[in-house]
């Protein structure tokens, strides 16, 4: 799996560095893993591209990739008139 880095996330995500190392620490953003080894202070953080693009993929509120996927292949002009 591809992996990216904490600033390439977070500049995804539209936020500091900061914090999302502190919700991968909490284990509340799941695009990958904080790891901390025994004895150290800092934590390692593994980040994959795949499991980031399913969070963001949520956060615009689209249920699955295939729904996505179908949305990109709709002309904007009939998904506009589709509330008529």
């Amino acid at each position: 799996m591809e992996r990216v880095t904490t600033k390439q996330a977070a500049q995804e995500l539209n936020m500091g560095i900061d914090t999302l190392q502190f919700m991968m620490q909490q284990e509340r953003l799941p695009i990958g893993f904080a790891v901390k080894k025994e004895g150290k202070k800092r934590y390692a953080y593994f980040i994959y591209r795949g499991m980031l693009d399913e969070f963001k993929l949520q956060l615009e509120g689209v249920s699955d990739k295939y729904d996505f996927l179908y949305r990109q292949r709709v002309k904007p002009e009939i998904e506009s008139n589709s509330f008529i």
